[in-house]
């Protein structure tokens, strides 16, 4: 009878006990850690990040040039050009490309409308050189620094012009030693490229072409460039 009494004794106190914890979860009291559930993996964040893929470009423009002319290649006054640019190049590292360069001022013209024919001497510049160009930034518009070598070609334009005519017994006249031909020199630029969209951009440009053999050395001057090219990527 005692055993009963015991048994049904420790069974009210299980009983109360299990009640007690189910009354505290429903009233917001803490559960017991193997009772709350479990919360949801944590899923790594990826940012895609574009790698960067080499690409070739072309470009095409015109130029407006100041000569800085100096000894036999210095006209009656400071005078401008007009003239085209073309480029072919590759871009190898986000920061980097080379390109063969094309450049040409068509005519200095120095013409003064005067009848004495030393007023009226054009001269012509054209460079064909391997450029370098160094991009410090990438997105929308792209400033860079250039540096380039290559030949430069100088016309003065003056190659067997009669300045006097010839007649008893003199023989004409005739406009030469101006120094020109072929040489080599440098050109340094800064510009930026302008993207309207991924593959089309606009350029402006400063650059300086520095000649420096003998027979071009004298032909030194600053264009001033606008075009348009596409990159192929």
């Amino acid at each position: 009878m005692r055993v009963k009494s015991l048994s049904s004794l420790f069974c009210a106190v299980a009983f109360c006990g299990t009640a007690s914890v189910a009354m505290a979860g429903a009233y917001g009291e803490a559960e017991q850690a193997e009772e709350m559930p479990r919360s949801a993996p944590a899923v790594a964040e990826t940012a895609t990040v574009e790698e960067f893929q080499p690409y070739a470009y072309l470009s095409v423009g015109g130029l407006y040039g100041a000569q800085f002319f100096e000894k036999e290649a210095h006209q009656i006054n400071k005078t401008y050009g007009w003239g085209v640019n073309a480029r072919a190049g590759y871009r190898f590292h986000p920061n980097l490309s080379a390109e063969l360069l094309f450049e040409d001022v068509i005519q200095f013209d120095a013409d003064s409308g005067g009848n004495n024919h030393n007023q009226n001497i054009d001269r012509a510049v054209w460079t064909l050189m391997p450029n370098l160009k160094v991009f410090p930034i990438e997105g929308f518009a792209e400033p860079f620094i250039e540096v380039g070598g290559g030949l430069v070609r100088a016309d003065n334009k003056r190659n067997h012009e009669v300045i006097r005519a010839g007649g008893h017994g003199r023989p004409p006249l005739i406009g030469h030693g101006v120094d020109d031909g072929y040489g080599f020199g440098m050109r340094f630029g800064i510009g930026a490229d302008f993207y309207a969209t991924d593959n089309i951009y606009i350029t402006p440009e400063v650059a300086y072409v520095l000649p420096l053999t003998s027979d071009v050395k004298h032909y030194d001057h600053l264009n001033v460039a606008l075009s348009i090219g596409y990159a192929f990527r």
